[in-house]
């Protein structure tokens, strides 16, 4: 990537710099470009830091396991949604079995 790439504005989004280093770009690239963007803009990053905290505070290691395995390839995506929907389902319902006992 050479220093006038990274001068460069995305014609379709003004905020954004271009960092594909060429004078004429096929709008399939831009459309590509554009999408990966949106994707990551929408996307809620976590940081590896915030994984150990959470270790810390007790988040059930059958949520850190099924995101290890997502991690390295070893579930795929709807079975990874599924599969977490499923155990934070069940933490939801043993939160509130847990609210309703008496003190």
């Amino acid at each position: 990537m050479s220093e006038r790439s990274l001068l460069r504005r995305c014609l379709f989004v003004k905020s954004r710099e271009c960092l594909v280093d060429a004078d004429e770009i096929p709008l399939e690239v831009c459309r590509l470009c554009i999408e990966a963007w949106k994707i990551q803009a929408s996307t809620i990053m976590v940081r590896r830091e915030v994984v150990k905290t959470l270790e810390a505070v007790g988040v059930p290691t059958a949520l850190l396991e099924l995101d290890h395995m997502f991690e390295n390839g070893e579930i795929e995506l709807d079975d990874y949604i599924e599969k977490r929907e499923k155990i934070l389902e069940s933490l939801k319902r043993q939160t509130y079995s847990k609210l309703e006992e008496p003190l």
